[in-house]
């Protein structure tokens, strides 16, 4: 069991940095390489999350891998902010999932789906007791949690201190015009 699973976390690593390259190297802008990597490179990690162990450790390597990738292909500077990068467009970052994140999030869905299910089906009941399944509100503490990154770290953007993280589009249509 232990052997089939290293061969499937390999082929869906070597699958995630092929499809990461071809992004990279794609003329997109950069907006749109960071939905094409949420849409087109995550889910081979996202559906494999509740059946695969993924630890901690490999769930960083394959973030580590992200960011170098994109260092390489000029898609991320050498000195940028790690932290604006996992953050939501909507807040002024770059809006990329972050892999431990939406490995949570599908655990958490998954889990959310066999406690709903388990009152309906003794087969998957037994499962639900045999597995332990814990608590699987995470969603919005990981989303807390990296706002705190980022207040406690400082931002690398001036304005973003100077409205106290509130980033509005509309000032800085104003500033771009003037």
């Amino acid at each position: 069991m232990q052997n089939k699973q290293k061969e499937v976390k390999h082929k869906v690593t070597t699958t995630y940095r092929k499809r990461l390259r071809q992004i990279l190297k794609s003329h997109l802008n950069a907006k749109n390489k960071m939905q094409a990597i949420n849409i087109y490179a995550m889910p081979v990690i996202t559906y494999t999350a509740g059946i695969i162990g993924w630890n901690k450790k490999e769930m960083q390597n394959l973030d580590r891998i992200t960011r170098k990738t994109m260092k390489m292909c000029g898609g991320l500077h050498p000195r940028a902010d790690i932290h604006r990068l996992y953050l939501p467009k909507k807040e002024g970052c770059r809006g990329l999932r972050e892999v431990a994140t939406t490995v949570r999030f599908q655990c958490a869905g998954l889990q959310g789906y066999i406690s709903k299910a388990k009152e309906k089906d003794p087969l998957i009941e037994a499962v639900w007791k045999h597995q332990a399944i814990k608590g699987y509100e995470r969603k919005k503490e990981e989303m807390e949690n990296g706002k705190l990154r980022i207040q406690q770290n400082g931002s690398t953007n001036s304005y973003m201190d100077s409205t106290n993280g509130k980033y509005l589009r509309s000032h800085q249509w104003i500033m771009l015009t003037d």
